[in-house]
């Protein structure tokens, strides 16, 4: 297991103790000079420091790494994170290019990523009141979650969606 692996399995459980696996990971990349380990170890970072509340450092990382996603395949992760970054700094208009921008490589995407893109738009859209477009996004996080038995954010997808039926009307 990477040192990467090791903090994305805090972030996870949602526990930013993995910051510590993260900064380790970001400056074996930078002592490497690999570009792929730096990629990583500054995702991870970004993903800690988001946890921790800490917008300003996780967009520097993410800022360093964002032309560099073409190159591994992680648009929707990255665009991802970075649209719940700009949702919880106030910036919506922003969030919501990103999280749309997210969906478009849905199919390049691994599925965690893709389930975590859904689950994070249909957030966003519950917290704009938004509920009739956020259900179907729930929904289709929950059966690719289903069919790929990835149950990782199932969950939060199963939470979620009853919030916003509950929130639509839709009390069935």
């Amino acid at each position: 297991i990477t040192l990467g692996n090791l903090a994305m399995t805090y972030y996870m459980r949602r526990d930013p103790a993995g910051m510590r696996y993260a900064l380790l990971a970001y400056d074996a990349g930078q002592e490497l000079g690999d570009d792929y380990s730096i990629f990583t170890g500054a995702m991870v970072c970004a993903y800690m420091y988001y946890l921790e509340k800490d917008y300003p450092r996780a967009l520097s990382y993410l800022d360093e790494i964002i032309t560099m996603v073409g190159s591994y395949g992680v648009e929707t992760e990255v665009y991802s994170l970075y649209a719940d970054l700009l949702h919880d700094m106030g910036e919506d208009p922003r969030a919501e290019e990103y999280y749309r921008r997210a969906l478009e490589y849905i199919d390049q995407g691994q599925v965690a990523s893709t389930i975590m893109a859904y689950l994070s738009y249909g957030s966003f859209l519950i917290d704009k009141g938004s509920y009739s477009r956020a259900i179907p996004l729930l929904k289709r996080g929950i059966e690719l979650s289903v069919t790929n038995d990835n149950s990782v954010y199932r969950y939060r997808l199963y939470e979620n969606l009853s919030d916003a039926l509950y929130l639509s009307g839709d009390k069935d």
